[in-house]
């Protein structure tokens, strides 16, 4: 059975999820359904303190988040998230 989640996740965002660390962080454009906002997610990172929330545009339904790849392959599943790209990871 096909995960279909993983179809939200770019290729650059599913290679980075599979190819780092769980706890690694990395900025990231997700784009919600219409009608969602940030709010709706249920966003947390395990030892972390969760996701920073960089942006946000109502508009156009995007926001940008420095979150672990734990968290983004977690946005996955969720039913608000239409779509995730990330830009790049960043160890601390």
């Amino acid at each position: 059975m096909m995960d279909f989640s993983q179809m939200k996740l770019s290729p650059q965002a599913r290679k980075a999820i599979m190819k780092n660390d769980p706890l690694v962080q990395m900025k990231a454009i997700v784009e919600l359904a219409p009608g969602k906002t940030p709010d709706d997610l249920a966003m947390s990172d395990s030892g972390t303190g969760g996701p920073e929330l960089l942006s946000w545009s109502p508009k156009s339904h995007m926001m940008t988040l420095l979150a672990t790849a734990e968290t983004l392959d977690a946005l996955a599943k969720d039913t608000a998230v239409t779509y995730i790209q990330v830009g790049g990871a960043m160890r601390r």
